[in-house]
């Protein structure tokens, strides 16, 4: 059955997608909005005037200001194969993104903080300058952190308060040049998921990606690692040094080069092994030495929590000691990088108490000697005269077999 000639009459005609040319609409895009492409992977950063600070955008987000950006300066919308062609040519004409941090330096709130000498130093933010990862608070001198370095005496002993501390230095200092994997043990509710959730503010939640150790060899387990700098095993299996993915996990701060295929995108990005882990969970079960082990062995900080957990549960309590003292905590921090930077003059990795390398003995014993063997009786070289007395008895010998 026809509609009615009425019907037709008022109805809105459909609106078309603009024609819009690529090309000029990626240039034009470019000049109201900072805009930077990094190739590998593949991924686009935006600057954020009102945080002052670049975060990287997912290319769903990126078609929405594409979106938005066409409606209000051709007050139409935009086809899909067209925004398809706008992020092809943005890649090309965008900037290339190359973070001007350098191993040490770090973004927060009022500036930029230098710890790359042994007194930090804040510089002005720089719109020019790439960086991803920015934190929320400010750097202030004499701001300290009671409440967090209570809780860490509520929870540890002070040795491994201090390892804490200089962990959380080698944190903030750059990629993980000790090649250590920190290893939080003890019971629910004593602390490690508050201590866990803090460290990450550190570099920022951005910054961080959940590492399911078992599951490192599978095909795209490695895709999600891709520009993080803080690896966190949550529960980890009392097994784990019998496991799969122990060949990853070695090689995720080993500093070994590596490649993780990206799933939908048929490539690969570059990984370098010098990420920060830290992996955290009730116990761990001892294993006997071998070889592989022992790589790990030389690598484990273990951290055990044998207080009992406080009678008082404090919600949210990692949100409360960082609002309130997050800036104390950042001058923790750089105390922990000096005490680490101390560690590497003198031994050139973690320096450990008895008691802590212990830790580590109990769970992976170190090699075993070999018993001496028995000494082999050692023999002079017959001389020239020698031989020649044999030889002349062998042809005696031989001349009275003849005779017989």
């Amino acid at each position: 059955m026809k509609k009615p000639q009425t019907q037709l009459a008022n109805r809105k005609p459909v609106e078309q997608p603009a024609t819009i040319d690529p090309q000029a609409a990626a240039m034009g895009f470019l000049q109201t909005n900072r805009l930077a492409f990094h190739d590998d992977p593949k991924r686009f950063y935006l600057y954020v005037v009102e945080q002052q600070a670049w975060r990287s955008i997912t290319i769903n987000q990126l078609h929405r200001r594409l979106k938005s950006w066409a409606l209000a300066t051709h007050h139409s919308s935009v086809s899909a194969t067209a925004l398809k062609k706008m992020v092809a040519e943005l890649e090309v004409a965008a900037p290339c993104w190359s973070p001007s941090l350098k191993p040490g330096q770090m973004v927060v709130a009022n500036g930029v903080l230098d710890l790359t000498d042994k007194t930090p130093r804040l510089s002005p933010k720089d719109h020019n300058t790439h960086f991803a990862d920015a934190l929320t608070i400010n750097y202030q001198p004499d701001a300290q952190c009671p409440q967090f370095r209570q809780f860490l005496a509520d929870s540890l002993s002070a040795e491994d308060a201090t390892l804490i501390q200089k962990w959380a230095g080698s944190l903030i200092a750059g990629p993980n040049q000790s090649q250590v994997i920190l290893m939080l043990l003890g019971a629910s509710g004593t602390g490690k998921g508050t201590l866990v959730n803090v460290l990450t503010r550190l570099v920022g939640v951005q910054a961080a990606a959940e590492l399911r150790v078992r599951r490192l060899d599978e095909r795209f387990e490695m895709s999600a690692l891709v520009g993080k700098r803080l690896l966190i095993g949550m529960e980890i299996n009392p097994d784990l040094l019998n496991g799969d993915g122990l060949g990853r996990l070695k090689a995720l701060v080993g500093h070994d080069r590596m490649e993780a295929e990206l799933k939908g995108r048929n490539r690969r990005a570059s990984i370098n092994g010098d990420f920060h882990i830290l992996l955290h969970g009730n116990q761990l079960n001892p294993q006997p030495w071998t070889p592989d082990l022992d790589a790990f062995r030389r690598r484990l900080l273990i951290v055990e929590y044998s207080k009992q957990p406080p009678t008082i549960v404090i919600p949210n309590l990692a949100d409360t000691l960082w609002l309130e003292e997050g800036s104390g905590i950042l001058n923790w921090a750089a105390e922990g990088v000096r005490c680490y930077r101390a560690d590497l003059q003198q031994a050139g990795r973690f320096v450990l108490t008895v008691e802590q390398q212990q830790r580590v003995n109990r769970i992976i014993p170190p090699a075993p000697t070999t018993p001496n063997s028995e000494p082999t009786p050692s023999f002079k070289q017959p001389s020239p005269s020698h031989h020649y007395l044999w030889r002349w008895l062998n042809i005696f010998q031989a001349w009275l077999k003849r005779l017989a």
